[in-house]
């Protein structure tokens, strides 16, 4: 990989040099390899400060990396203000996907006869069609490594609009400017047997095209005021709703249209309903058979830019240019949420779940995650003028289409996987398959496929709702119990044991992996031995308590911490209480206990709180001994914490929150040594040799950052290959040092700049 840099600033860092991902021998463990250094010639000037500290945390990622901690190297590119000295996005994005790895290879490239201006796929991604600037509309099947196109005859116009039907079966394409005062046609095809008709009846321009899910009928949204429904099958009319225009005398006059130009429709998943949104800012819920409008959702002022239904059909978003979202609930027409945006809504998108929702406005660096939960917005930071955004089927990622790449993230938003290049004009649009590969298009004339490489995922019959993995990694607990299904430990491919214990809330290993606890919906708590499935213990729990067990964790000589909300319980291996904590709530009840987890001694138990405190409570004494709250620490993006680790010598704990952050503290001076993002957690461990971080992530995939002892290594190697120097403040910040390390090596770096600037060899002056 090359890295664009002005020659200056590349000759008095050395960038190359340091950079090297392949060293070539080994280091030890616990020593740091010498990098090599380029000697600058002698009329170099110091390069300005904003530019040193941001070349500086590029090279620290690079040495970081290096030196096997990629997930510290994240962490400091993320700290990186701005795109300088990088060129372009596209440069930085080539740093980053370098040290995370690449995710995606393009698979197929379909060219079609001219810059395509709309592309629609069936949700496998197996048939795509195209529009070009000429009106001419293409369809490819694609099967395996095999692609067929045909294109579609028999009709004519300049189409900007194009839908497909999810079995494939027919394509719809119009949206024209209107000509000579006629409305520009609509038409409809079948793929197989060809021109179905044309879509006879608006009087206007369309706007907006739209297959009901089951493929047999077909909507269109037009200026003429109106949305109408036709049957797919022969193109004839089904249905017509007219769209009221807002009663404002102040802005229309006597001869103005009573109806109002509809923007967006969009279909509700089971095809029930169609929702449309206007130029008044109106957005209706319609019934084919009905002439009112089933659900009226009013608050926008300006027009409706952007409409899209959950996944499950119970919420309906909607954007404006009037810069705001707003989120409905249709079946009532009660606005739930509005949120409020710099400018207007271009596009926006609802996670699987509904938890999330991503939005790009019209502007640059605009996309954004909103966590509807924890009531904060992620920016999808580097981008630069983003015009779509879809989440993969189970949440898990995103991507965007920005000016001439897509971009891959996190479903969480913060970090990013992959940038997809190749297309050498704009791409408009960019959207995930339901197998998880990525369709493209640009103005350049192709719609590309891309496979992503993005880790197995686990199949829904190997979750458990709090499953849990033996520390080795190698057996796992699978099945809910639900129904008289069975709870088994499985080895690979292999089940060990199986027995019907009741539905199971939750489920964790001892350290040594010889006995695991569960606990049951009915309100039991049961011990047993790993490998065999004998039961060792069960009991049942107070009814106070009986079915709000959230978190256990077990001891190798049986003891059994178990959480529920305010209260922590410690049993002994005959089911006797030995130690409790109960959590007052503070003065609102709202402090609660979310996760815990032995230390390898077994003498503590570490807990986290909806607080974001993390606590260390000393068996047999009364409270927690000492506290570490992270949002003390500038985590103010933190969302709940749950998942805790301890390292096996018990010098690190690892933290994990439902969001996805991944921090990793030193116990004896709770000082950070590393931050990363990851996808949401709901188990998180360490490897056996300490070495690594191991994670179930919430859709079920396993996954692995290293483990940072300190980050005072990597320092050490990056200030022997880089002679510029941030500020003491700033680097204590950007690494979470103290202030007597910062300002030592500030001191360092300043002499060696002074030496190397003074005509002196590199070499002498590192030395």
């Amino acid at each position: 990989m090359s890295i664009s840099l002005p020659p200056r600033l590349l000759a008095l860092l050395g960038v190359l040099s340091a950079c090297d991902p392949r060293p070539t021998e080994a280091a030890p463990k616990d020593e740091v390899t010498p990098l090599p250094v380029t000697a600058p010639p002698s009329d170099v000037e110091p390069p300005a400060r904003a530019v040193s500290l941001d070349a500086v945390r590029v090279l620290a990622a690079d040495v970081a990396d290096l030196q096997g901690h990629p997930a510290l190297a994240e962490m400091l590119l993320r700290e990186v203000a701005t795109p300088d000295p990088w060129s372009s996005l596209v440069d930085w994005a080539e740093i980053s996907t370098r040290l995370l790895g690449r995710a995606a290879r393009q698979v197929h490239r379909l060219e079609h006869a001219g810059p395509v201006v709309a592309f629609a796929a069936t949700p496998d991604g197996r048939r795509i069609a195209a529009v070009s600037s000429e009106g001419l509309v293409r369809v490819w099947t694609i099967g395996g490594d095999t692609v067929a196109s045909v294109d579609l005859p028999g009709a004519h116009g300049r189409f900007r609009l194009i839908d497909i039907s999810r079995d494939g079966a027919r394509v719809v394409a119009g949206g024209g400017v209107s000509e000579h005062g006629k409305a520009a046609p609509v038409w409809l095809w079948s793929v197989e047997g060809g021109l179905i008709g044309e879509l006879r009846g608006h009087t206007g321009s369309v706007n907006d095209v739209a297959f009901r899910p089951d493929g047999l009928a077909a909507a269109t949204a037009s200026s003429d005021g109106t949305a109408r429904v036709w049957d797919a099958t022969n193109a004839a009319p089904m249905a017509e709703f007219k769209v009221p225009r807002r009663q404002t005398p102040d802005l229309w006059d006597d001869m103005a249209s009573p109806w109002a130009s509809v923007n967006r429709i969009a279909w509700r998943p089971d095809g029930q309903q169609l929702a449309t949104g206007d130029v008044d800012g109106g957005v209706y819920e319609w019934t084919v058979g009905r002439e009112k409008p089933t659900s009226t959702m009013r608050g926008h002022t300006r027009d409706v830019t952007a409409l899209h239904y959950s996944a499950d059909g119970e919420r309906l978003v909607s954007g404006s240019s009037d810069d705001t979202m707003r989120i409905w609930v249709p079946a009532t027409g009660a606005l739930e949420r509005t949120l409020e945006l710099e400018r207007g809504v271009e596009a926006v998108a609802f996670s699987p779940d509904r938890s999330r929702l991503a939005t790009v406005s019209a502007t640059p660096e605009s996309a954004l995650v909103w966590h509807l939960g924890f009531e904060r917005a992620e920016p999808l930071k580097g981008t630069r003028w983003p015009v779509s955004v879809a989440f993969s089927d189970d949440g898990a990622y995103l991507v965007t289409a920005d000016t001439n790449v897509a971009v891959v993230w996190r479903g969480s938003g913060f970090a990013w996987i992959d940038v997809l290049r190749g297309h050498d004009a704009h791409v408009f649009d960019a959207r995930f398959t339901a197998d998880g590969c990525i369709l493209t298009a640009g103005h350049d004339g192709s719609v590309r496929v891309w496979q992503l490489d993005l880790g197995t995922r686990t199949s829904d019959t190997a979750r458990l709702n709090g499953r849990a993995h033996s520390p080795d990694g190698a057996r796992r607990l699978v099945g809910s119990g639900r129904d008289g299904e069975p709870v088994q430990e499985v080895e690979g491919d292999r089940i060990l044991w199986g027995a019907p214990l009741g539905e199971i809330d939750v489920a964790a290993y001892s350290p040594d992996g010889e006995t695991l606890a569960l606990a049951s919906h009915e309100g039991e708590l049961m011990v047993l031995r790993g490998r065999t499935g004998e039961l060792l213990q069960r009991w049942s729990l107070p009814d106070r308590i009986r079915i709000d067990t959230s978190a256990l964790a077990l001891r190798d000589d049986g003891t059994l911490a178990q959480l529920a909300l305010l209260d922590v319980a410690v049993w002994d291996t005959n089911g006797q209480k030995i130690a409790a904590l109960h959590q007052d709530g503070g003065a609102d009840g709202a402090t609660y206990y979310e996760g815990l987890a032995w230390s390898p001694d077994g003498a503590h138990l570490a807990l986290t709180t909806n607080a974001h405190d993390v606590l260390l409570w000393r068996i047999g004494q009364p409270a927690p001994e000492r506290s570490l709250r992270l949002v003390d620490q500038g985590e103010s993006f933190l969302d709940r914490l749950g998942a805790l680790a301890w390292s096996p010598d018990g010098t690190r704990l690892a933290i994990g929150s439902h969001g996805g952050y991944l921090f990793e503290y030193d116990v004896a001076s709770l000082r950070p040594l590393a931050r990363s993002h990851v996808d949401p957690l709901q188990e998180l461990r360490y490897s056996p040799d300490g070495e690594r971080l191991l994670f179930v992530d919430a859709v079920g995939a396993d996954g692995t950052v290293p483990s940072v002892h300190d980050p005072a290594t990597i320092l050490d190697a990056l200030w022997r290959t880089n002679r510029t120097c941030p500020d003491p403040a700033d680097r204590e910040r950007w690494l979470n040092l103290d202030p007597e390390a910062a300002a030592r090596d500030h001191a360092r770096c300043e002499a060696i700049l002074a030496c190397v600037l003074g005509g002196e060899s590199a070499a002498t002056c590192v030395r």
